[in-house]
Order: structure tokens, then sequence, then C-alpha cells
């Protein structure tokens, strides 16, 4: 059975090219914006994903973001594991347009079932005179 053992936001990733290290910069917990809609320039979403020895080599997941109830993208990401028990996959979204403050919600799923989630928190500032 697929697991999620990580999945975290942030507005840039690097993978070492020695190590095949990933590091995280400035991991997503809010965004705020004086207005809407507003656009968030770079979002990358990581899921690493664990599969057991009976699951499938070549998956299929699905990746949902939503602002609130609104679905802002609702793709399906072919994964290969190769000979490997985890895969680390990365999606980069650019230009993510969000309408309105509440909740940026990431959502993956593998056939139907639930494989990780991350929410951030979007707020409005409000202008100060």
């Amino acid at each position: 059975m697929l697991s999620s053992k990580l999945v975290l936001c942030a507005e840039h990733q690097i993978i070492d090219s020695q190590t095949n290290n990933i590091s995280a910069i400035n991991i997503l917990e809010e965004i705020s914006a004086e207005k809407f809609p507003t656009v968030h320039p770079k979002i990358s979403a990581i899921n690493w994903i664990k599969r057991e020895e009976d699951d499938p080599r070549n998956i299929e997941i699905k990746l949902i973001v939503k602002n609130n109830d609104n679905i802002i993208s609702n793709e399906d990401y072919a994964i290969d594991f190769r000979d490997q028990m985890m895969n680390r996959f990365i999606c980069q979204l650019v230009g993510i347009k969000i309408k309105l403050a509440g909740t940026l919600s990431f959502i993956f799923e593998h056939e139907g079932n639930p494989l990780g989630f991350y929410e951030i928190k979007i707020n409005k500032l409000e202008k100060t005179d």
C-alpha cells in the first residue's frame, strides 16, 4: 500500500547534484496579500511517497490544488519508482492565482485514495494609512 512519508510546500527547492539531497527554501505556512485576487509566483509541492514490495513500479497520482472550495488545478502525474521503494515527487506550480483569503490546499490522491495533504493559510492584510 502506498503511503506518504512527508508533504510540504516551499517557494523553492534545490536538488544537490552530488548527493541528490533536496533542500526546501521558504517552507510556506502562510501567504498574505493586501487585495484579491492575487498571484503567488511559484510553489513547489513535494511529496515523499513510499511503496511496498507488492505495489506497482509505475503509478499515477493526482494533485488537486484548491483555494478554499474552488479548484485551481486538478492534474494527473505519472511516477516511476524504478527499482526503489521511495519516490520524491516534486511539482512546481508557477503563477498560482489565489482568489480569496482562507486556505490553499494541496491534495494528493492515488486511485481516489488520499496520499498526502498540505494546507497554507491565506491572509488578507489590512491597509493602514
